[in-house]
């Protein structure tokens, strides 16, 4: 590994550590569960999304079809 090759060789240059990969359990799903999906889909238009891009990534954030999110706005 990284720190055998520091004890065998002088390190010289940048290097980049990688500790721990993404995991799909690390995504914000949770952060999004406090939030209804009309404030959910109003965060990203607040942001300058369309309000099609708005359910298309509110729909992603929690793990649902883009259609589910329209139904809930009806």
């Amino acid at each position: 590994g990284a720190l055998e090759l520091c004890e065998t060789t002088d390190p010289r240059g940048e290097y980049v550590l990688i500790l721990e990969g993404s995991r799909e359990d690390d995504t914000d799903q949770e952060n999004f569960s406090d939030l209804t999906v009309q404030e959910h889909v109003k965060m990203y238009e607040d942001q300058g999304m369309s309000r099609k891009d708005a359910m298309k990534a509110a729909a992603k954030d929690r793990g649902v079809r883009k259609s589910d999110i329209y139904k809930e706005l009806l």
